[in-house]
């Protein structure tokens, strides 16, 4: 499915490409985006226990070497056998992969022939969506608030809310408006749940 066909048309004007991904903000979400994300960055570099993984490894992830005694990997690799269990019976579903971070997902559900549209804040080369140049597989992706998707169509067939629903600020409530992405008979997963 193309891109602009799951985007509402008032919202197409707001689409912009950068390096290999989009962005669809609002002038002011975006305004603030920037400045949050210019501060992680800086506060991320300085992390001492951050190993970053190595590009070739990228497309080998939630199992990669770089990764393999790294207790979140291992939680993200039963992530991955939820989704794929729960997703198995549908035909090539369009899944939305909220909060997608680097890819890891986006890229293991595209291997298996699904579409897939993922989502997030972080656009960095470490966390972020740039990441996906590091994958030979190819999805669509955008970088946006991800607390607010009006601008998406009910189109998707899957959500994942990716090890991300700690972080929304009224998560029960977020979830009820996630169900108006959805096709009739779609489905919500919520991977790695986990309340601070």
């Amino acid at each position: 499915m193309k891109l602009n066909e799951l985007i509402n048309e008032v919202y197409l004007p707001l689409l912009e490409e950068k390096n290999g991904f989009h962005i669809l903000c609002e002038p002011e979400f975006k305004s603030s985006l920037y400045n949050y994300l210019s501060n992680w960055e800086k506060i991320r570099k300085k992390e001492k226990n951050y190993t970053p993984i190595p590009p070739e490894q990228y497309p080998e992830l939630p199992i990669a070497p770089a990764v393999k005694n790294d207790f979140e990997w291992k939680w993200r690799k039963q992530s991955l056998a939820l989704v794929e269990k729960q997703i198995h019976k549908k035909n090539k579903p369009l899944i939305l992969d909220l909060a997608c971070w680097n890819g890891w997902l986006s890229n293991a559900l595209t291997e298996k022939k699904n579409e897939v549209l993922a989502v997030d804040l972080f656009a960095d080369e470490i966390d972020g969506m740039a990441c996906k140049k590091f994958y030979k597989t190819t999805w669509h992706s955008i970088q946006c608030d991800t607390e607010n998707l009006n601008f998406l169509k009910p189109l998707f067939d899957v959500i994942v809310v990716n090890h991300a629903l700690q972080f929304m600020p009224q998560p029960i409530d977020y979830c009820n408006r996630l169900k108006k992405l959805l096709k009739p008979d779609g489905l919500i997963l919520l991977a790695g749940i986990n309340f601070f």
